[in-house]
């Protein structure tokens, strides 16, 4: 189908979607993964994207828990005004780990390090931005800030509580964030940390093969764009793009809000992309530097991210001085 039609097929899904609130892909904060997942809704459609294949016709991505019939898929393309070989059924519930993680204290923090707010498990650090000359580190409002609960000053440890941080670990203070609308729809889930001294700041990477290239700006990600991260769970990791814009429910512990317009990714031969406590990851297009997307949720089997261009313009910051 072309775009025009895919845009038009997703956005009444999507609706639907947004209506029922359903608790479908947790975010990936560690604390209440395990408390969570045995009181997931488990709907059919967990979200849904528009997808492509090379220079292919549009298709419509519908991510699924439980498979659909044959009638069901049927009359989901009725309903979708769609015929039924434009619908692409994606099962998300693979869960492989691998990869070196760095969950220890790292002087100064290496991007993709453990680090959160003090009550925070573990999430991870994405990069240095800055504003007017001033340096922060970008993550997550569900890394930073606890989903909203936090206030502007409060502590940041790297380590995270979850790899051992305490008091002694502090490194860095919440700054500011994006507040996450429960009852709404939202764009990004970020928020930023100022270092307690630019001695704790590095721009490098940990250590992978094949290394992660030094950071050279931002770009726009197309589909089947590779791309590769370095998280505090999995370590480095690379996928593919195969969505740039699925809204789905994401849960974070007891409450869940509605994101649009998102980046999916799918992990490489079969291994997942992403894991809990990889939230804050920034991903980066293979091989080039330049930053597409900064990771906040996903299942183990898909991985979802904020386009940067929208993180970078909602906390007003630039990656480079």
């Amino acid at each position: 189908m072309n775009y025009q039609k895919a845009v038009q097929a997703k956005s009444v899904l999507s609706g639907q979607l947004l209506a029922t609130q359903h608790k479908i892909v947790r975010a990936f904060g560690l604390d209440t993964v395990l408390e969570s997942s045995t009181h997931l809704i488990q709907p059919a459609i967990a979200g849904i994207g528009i997808g492509r294949e090379g220079t292919e016709e549009y298709h419509i991505r519908v991510l699924v828990q439980n498979p659909l019939s044959p009638q069901e898929i049927t009359a989901l393309a009725t309903v979708l005004e769609v015929d039924e070989p434009d619908l692409r059924m994606i099962h998300a519930n693979q869960v492989i780990a691998f990869n070196e993680p760095i969950r220890r204290s790292q002087r100064p923090l290496w991007y993709g390090v453990s680090i959160g707010h003090e009550l925070v498990s573990a999430g991870t650090l994405g990069c240095a931005v800055y504003d007017q000359g001033k340096t922060y580190w970008l993550s997550n409002n569900h890394v930073f800030a606890n989903g909203n609960e936090a206030k502007t000053g409060d502590p940041i440890w790297q380590p995270g509580v979850r790899d051992g941080g305490s008091n002694a670990s502090r490194v860095g203070t919440l700054a500011r964030f994006v507040p996450i609308d429960f009852s709404g729809t939202n764009e990004v889930d970020a928020a930023l940390a100022e270092p307690l001294d630019n001695s704790l700041v590095s721009t490098n990477f940990p250590p992978s093969n094949p290394p992660l290239a030094t950071l050279t700006g931002i770009t726009t990600p197309t589909y089947g764009m590779k791309v590769e991260k370095y998280g505090r769970t999995t370590g480095y990791t690379t996928g593919t793009v195969v969505s740039l814009s699925t809204d789905l429910p994401v849960t974070f512990g007891r409450k869940q809000a509605y994101f649009v317009d998102q980046i999916e990714i799918e992990g490489e031969n079969g291994n997942a992309f992403s894991q809990p406590g990889d939230s804050g990851s920034i991903i980066v297009e293979a091989g080039t530097g330049l930053v597409v997307g900064l990771l906040f949720a996903g299942d183990g089997n898909l991985t979802f991210a904020n386009p940067i261009a929208n993180v970078l313009r909602a906390l007003n910051v630039t990656l480079s001085k």
